[in-house]
């Protein structure tokens, strides 16, 4: 079975779990990747995050250089805007091109600053996810510099295994972590978990969009009361929440709400259906050799066949 090298910056997303000597560092390096924080460990498909290794840049590098398999970064939360917005299909081939320009209203940056990636398309809905450009530009040059290209840069919320018919929310690190459906979800620190949790709770999760194209709202209202919420505490010690908090807050929010409990870990995948990957278009990881010797027979072939086509129709002439 594959192994992949599970890699995720901590500095960014729990500044408790970094000292202040390495803050400093951070700031004064030119790639603040370089000075920063992370855990990781080398799994299959199924992340048992229980098993991860913690260190600075250096230890992470020295694991790196010990192992010969694909890193996939785990880019947190707080670090990307996922939303839906509206799909359709005779606009498939300039989608992409258009997208930044049909949500610029809507970003607090420059669309050029951002990278922008299209996830699944449903319903006349697709689901689409952005970073800042340079912020991510940074982490692949960091890992590009020490000739371990990123495979695959995925949202950390979106590793949450889930069924269709539940959402997953996990407090781990000091943080909030929560997947719904279709890829929709966030990311936040526990400082501002109740504001979250609030609205999640309080509100129908159903958007706007998703209302004007489904003219069944009862049906969807329906759906949305059935949806279940798997809640996990990790005992980490840096979490603000325990079981019975967690309890409390969703019952008093929400006394009608499907949950269940668990003081653990929920299970992370590298392989849910929706997860988006950043690596995509100018950022695709390059390709190995056997993957060029393949393109470049099936260019070699394709040029072959053109060839005998023109000896062919000049025959006929």
């Amino acid at each position: 079975m594959k192994k992949y090298a599970y890699i995720e910056c901590l500095s960014f997303i729990s500044p408790e779990l970094v000292d202040e000597k390495n803050s400093e560092a951070q700031s004064a390096s030119a790639n603040p990747f370089s000075a920063a924080q992370y855990r990781w460990l080398l799994t299959d498909d199924t992340v048992d995050i229980s098993e991860a290794s913690y260190g600075d840049s250096d230890e992470l590098l020295t694991w790196l250089s010990s192992i010969d398999s694909s890193p996939v970064l785990i880019v947190s939360g707080e670090k990307v805007v996922v939303k839906k917005v509206p799909y359709h299909e005779k606009e498939k081939r300039h989608f992409a091109k258009m997208l930044p320009y049909e949500v610029e209203d809507s970003v607090i940056d420059e669309v050029e600053n951002l990278h922008f990636v299209i996830g699944e398309k449903n319903k006349g809905l697709a689901t689409i996810a952005y970073i800042e450009r340079e912020w991510f530009e940074s982490a692949l040059a960091f890992f590009q510099e020490q000739e371990k290209p990123i495979d695959r840069a995925l949202i950390d919320f979106q590793c949450l295994q889930k069924n269709s018919d539940e959402s997953i929310v996990w407090f781990n690190q000091g943080r909030l972590l929560v997947h719904q459906k279709e890829g929709m979800g966030f990311s936040t620190t526990h400082a501002l978990a109740d504001t979250f949790l609030q609205g999640m709770l309080s509100i129908d999760p159903t958007t706007d969009l998703e209302k004007e194209k489904n003219d069944a709202g009862d049906a969807e209202q329906g759906e949305a009361l059935s949806q279940q919420y798997k809640v996990y505490v990790s005992n980490d010690g840096a979490s603000s929440y325990t079981v019975e908090k967690a309890t409390r807050v969703f019952h008093t929010v929400n006394p009608e709400v499907n949950s269940e409990f668990y003081e653990a870990a929920p299970v992370l995948s590298l392989t849910n259906q929706h997860a988006i990957d950043f690596c995509t278009g100018a950022y695709a990881p390059p390709k190995n050799d056997s993957q060029q010797v393949i393109s470049w027979k099936l260019i070699g072939l394709l040029s072959i066949f053109s060839i005998l086509l023109l000896i062919l129709e000049t025959q006929k002439l």
